[in-house]
């Protein structure tokens, strides 16, 4: 953990991401403690880390067209669609940057919003907007994947934006505004100011 946050490169962050969300499965939990206390003190002292991992969370950009609508792409061939997952990943990061960098411990995203409006470290209007974002896509990908083992066997994060209906397109377009508004909130944190620790 100290040589990925002494020396981890954006790139990297796509591999460790899950490392930094670890907890207790057996025993006491003294061991996992000790360590969230060792990367605690390690990243107060690491402002690059910040920086390095912000990038990480700008890396994917919003399928969003000029006037607003869902812009798909064509994925290996197959008609095109977008995958939910990666839509997903900049709400996911964005939570657990500001929880490694304001010394939230809990693990899952709604968890780290809302304990991070608790400490006035989010708006109420960014933990909502963060949320709901968050919930809306984990429902479409949750319910495009059911559907899939129902139809064909196989689970898949591609939705086709032509199969939602108008409502579910609707919150679909909002979503990824929202995705592109916390992409936007850190790279004003953490990119244009640097962070404060």
């Amino acid at each position: 953990f100290g040589q990925w946050i002494e020396s981890a490169k954006p790139q990297d962050f796509l591999e460790i991401n899950m490392f930094f969300d670890f907890r207790v499965v057996c025993g006491s939990g003294e061991l996992l403690t000790e360590l969230r206390d060792h990367i605690d003190k390690r990243l107060r002292m690491s402002v690059p880390f910040f920086v390095n991992y912000a990038q990480n969370a700008l890396l994917y950009k919003p399928p969003l067209g000029f006037f607003g609508g869902i812009l798909p792409e064509s994925v290996g061939g197959h008609p095109k669609a977008l995958n939910v997952k990666d839509a997903i990943r900049p709400i996911v990061v964005f939570a657990r940057l500001y929880a490694l960098q304001h010394g939230v411990r809990d693990t899952h995203t709604l968890d780290r919003l809302q304990r991070l409006l608790e400490k006035g470290a989010i708006k109420r209007a960014m933990h909502d907007e963060a949320g709901g974002a968050y919930t809306h896509l984990m429902q479409l990908r949750v319910r495009r994947q059911v559907l899939g083992v129902v139809s064909d066997g196989r689970f898949s994060n591609d939705i086709d934006p032509q199969s939602l209906t108008p409502i579910e397109a609707t919150v679909l377009k909002q979503a990824m505004h929202q995705v592109g508004n916390i992409q936007k909130q850190i790279q004003q944190d953490f990119i244009a100011s640097g962070p404060t620790l």
